[in-house]
């Protein structure tokens, strides 16, 4: 029932009648506020967003019409839930429990390493740092992080995802671990990529990366050196990504639940960059670029609409 509330209000949030209804459910039953509750920290993701009280419209695309526009809420609603279930609470979990360090929605986070060598994080990464006498080693749990390795010959610096190693002496890298694998890019100096669909490592130098898929298949190709760690400055590059994995990466800048609904949409390649600080803006931009819609049907529910 808390459900079918939300429903509601994010479909008419400014009916007096329909308010006064909810105010009078809240106080039929002592569970009911509970109920409620635990639905919109579901939506709002660990804390990220607004209430639907306070919801304002956003300067996308309205909604469908009302006649059909129920049916179309109920099913988004439906997918947020299992997004917010999926994506937010179980990595979540993991993170806290394996990470040394850590970075929030939207959050770039500077580290410097007990052996000089910076981190800088993306947002919704993790990292777990094991360092002794003859080796530093990082485990990427989740995310995306730029290495600035500090040189020690005696002491190889790697750092391991899902699918891929990557080791160094002393250089500049970013590695990846997300949904649909691992991927390496050198920003300078070489870099030596472990993967077990290959008998020996692959050696990076600047502008080569190396894409590692979560099925192990194995892909190399090229980066300008330049726009790695772009992200930095909430600038969000893609080549010929996928856009399931653009919105993806997107999502770690939002404070609320982006939906991607089409299965033709998710797999179109795009290319170009994305400033991320105002995810919205970017998710438009987007969308325009291939002919999708852009819905807010809630101040921290998008829906990217491919149908």
């Amino acid at each position: 029932m808390a459900a079918d509330w939300l429903v509601a209000l994010t479909d008419d949030p400014d009916d007096p009648v329909l308010r006064a209804r909810f105010a009078d459910w809240l106080a039929a039953d002592p569970d009911n506020p509970g109920q409620w509750k635990a639905v919109v920290r579901a939506y709002r993701a660990l804390d990220a967003g607004a209430s639907v009280e306070t919801g304002r419209p956003a300067e996308v695309t309205p909604l469908p019409s009302r006649r059909g526009r129920r049916g179309w809420v109920a099913a988004c609603v439906g997918a947020a839930m299992a997004a917010c279930l999926a994506l937010v609470a179980l990595p979540s979990l993991l993170q806290s429990l394996q990470a040394d360090f850590t970075s929030g929605t939207a959050e770039i986070r500077r580290i410097e390493l007990a052996d000089g060598s910076v981190v800088r994080l993306a947002p919704q990464t993790a990292i777990a740092v094991d360092f002794g006498s003859e080796g530093r080693r990082v485990e990427l749990l989740d995310g995306i992080a730029v290495f600035d390795v500090a040189p020690d010959p005696a002491r190889p610096f790697s750092v391991s995802a899902a699918q891929a190693t990557a080791t160094a002496i002393g250089t500049a890298f970013e590695v990846r671990r997300i949904a649909s694998g691992d991927a390496v890019a050198v920003r300078e100096g070489v870099v030596d990529v472990a993967t077990a669909a290959a008998a020996e490592p692959a050696r990076l130098q600047a502008g080569d990366a190396v894409r590692v898929s979560a099925a192990g298949s194995v892909q190399r190709g090229t980066v300008i050196p330049g726009q790695i760690g772009l992200w930095a400055d909430r600038l969000v590059t893609a080549r010929e990504r996928p856009v399931a994995d653009l919105v993806a990466e997107i999502r770690r800048y939002f404070d609320g639940i982006i939906i991607l609904r089409g299965d033709g949409l998710a797999g179109q390649p795009v290319s170009g960059i994305f400033d991320v600080s105002d995810p919205a803006a970017a998710l438009a931009l987007l969308a325009a670029s291939q002919g999708a819609a852009l819905y807010r049907i809630s101040p921290w529910i998008l829906v990217l609409d491919g149908d």
